[in-house]
């Protein structure tokens, strides 16, 4: 029992080490588009960023972005990789724990086989789009590792009945809103399982009052939000100082008019490209699934429908919010598809061992996403963002005005002004926003020399 232990700690290990090692050799070096420069910014300079805010991720940044470094940028890219690389070692025991009770469902000889959750740790790791959140500024690799952390710690409380394990789920469950609203879509599933687990003494005060009150307890990470507004950092997104703006922002109220609105003709074809970007991820691996998908139902129903329920959820939603820079969204039915295929691999290591050694088998399968993705993610030498806002800000006189309709223009200059200390005399204006009143009232905030005029009519 210490020698199996002792094994699934090196394997561990391993996992962190050449997760991280992948990820650090791909990492970019500096800003990159979409939210990148408005988050590096962010979390040097302890602000408020875009809804809903992300109060968790902000504070953790700021003390990534107190390590020393040549870039701003670098020390907060890193952060992506170290989340992402503990969310592979905790789907690793994620895979342990539940490929054992299909075994003991099924009343099947044998330990489960650490290289199988090992090879699949990896393969979810390297997954494309997990990849590309991983070497980047972002707050979607934080929010895988709390997604993996919560679904092991709520299987493994089902599993042994440990109320400890129960209300530290919902103390972490409701610190992961403070990293991203996504959180919310696991709710029905979460529930489908207590409930199927504590039917009736759901509803009793012993459990329900210390649930709430430690969800409630990780949700106050929020409160950063109006308390560090109110101090008018830089980035102030919203100005969440009291309660109307604080709840438009934590609910992403300028973001309504995105959602649920599409056609049935856009939905299939949003749908289509959702099956291509699966196919992406990985690869021929994808076939190993519908094995996964026997297993589970074969082994344990419950668990089935507990990840089914979450891994619609979050598809439902997200097809039907209308963003361009949507694929992050999608992790946690990844992550649940990887689940799947890790299960099928289970399946499928068990058939081969009749046959002698599998471990080529097994490295092939491992490194075949690896292989596969490995162009597309990375980043070390791209510099475009970094570029493209050098190019916008260098020509201009002194004292311009640059007035920029696309935020891949915007957030990059944001990040050179700010982190680089790049054309400041330029004042950079985000066309989208001035429809705000609070992007009004911030312009004039921080910069009252330029408008000065406008203030005194005021």
């Amino acid at each position: 029992m210490k020698s199996k232990r002792t094994d699934i700690l090196i394997l561990s290990l391993l996992i962190f080490l050449a997760s991280f090692g992948v990820y650090f050799l791909t990492a970019s070096r500096t800003v990159n588009f979409i939210d990148s420069g408005e988050l590096i910014t962010v979390c040097h300079t302890l602000g408020v960023a875009h809804p809903t805010g992300y109060p968790l991720y902000t504070i953790l940044g700021r003390i990534f972005s107190l390590f020393p470094s040549s870039s701003p940028a670098f020390p907060v890219n890193l952060m992506s990789a170290l989340f992402s690389s503990v969310a592979a070692v905790v789907f690793f025991f994620l895979v342990l724990e539940i490929a054992s009770r299909l075994r003991k469902a099924c009343l099947r000889k044998g330990e489960t086989y650490p290289l199988v959750a090992f090879s699949s740790a990896l393969i979810f790791a390297t997954s494309n789009t997990l990849w590309g959140s991983s070497v980047q500024a972002e707050v979607y690799s934080l929010a895988v590792l709390f997604f993996v952390l919560l679904l092991y710690i709520l299987l493994h409380w089902e599993k042994t009945g440990d109320y400890r394990l129960f209300f530290l789920f919902f103390y972490i469950y409701g610190l992961s809103f403070g990293d991203h609203m996504l959180a919310v879509l696991y709710s029905v599933g979460f529930l489908y399982l207590i409930y199927s687990k504590l039917r009736r003494r759901l509803f009793s005060a012993k459990v329900i009052i210390p649930a709430v009150f430690f969800f409630l307890l990780g949700l106050s990470i929020y409160l950063y939000l109006p308390i560090r507004s109110s101090c008018h950092p830089f980035m102030n997104w919203g100005n969440p100082s009291d309660f109307e703006r604080f709840f438009r922002h934590i609910s992403g109220w300028q973001y309504r008019v995105w959602m649920f609105n599409q056609s049935i003709g856009a939905l299939v074809h949003k749908f289509g490209s959702y099956i291509l970007l699966l196919l992406s991820q990985y690869w021929f691996l994808i076939l190993l699934a519908p094995l996964g998908i026997f297993s589970l139902v074969k082994g344990s129903k419950r668990i089935f429908w507990f990840l089914i329920i979450i891994f619609f959820s979050n598809i439902v939603y997200s097809l039907n919010y209308d963003i361009p820079d949507i694929a992050p969204y999608f992790l946690p039915s990844f992550a649940i598809f990887s689940l799947f295929i890790a299960i099928g691999m289970d399946s499928l290591y068990k058939i081969l061992l009749r046959f002698g050694r599998i471990a080529p088998v097994v490295l092939i399968l491992c490194i075949a996403p690896f292989v596969a993705n490995f162009s597309s993610n990375f980043c070390y030498p791209d510099r475009r963002a970094e570029e493209l806002g050098r190019n916008i800000l260098s020509p201009l006189d002194t004292g311009s005005v640059a007035l920029l309709h696309y935020w891949d223009f915007v957030a990059p200059s944001i990040y050179l002004q700010q982190m680089l200390g790049f054309r400041r005399d330029v004042l950079v204006l985000d066309f989208e926003l001035l429809r705000r009143s609070w992007y009004v009232r911030w312009l004039l905030e921080q910069f009252p020399d330029r408008f000065s005029d406008y203030a005194r009519s005021k």
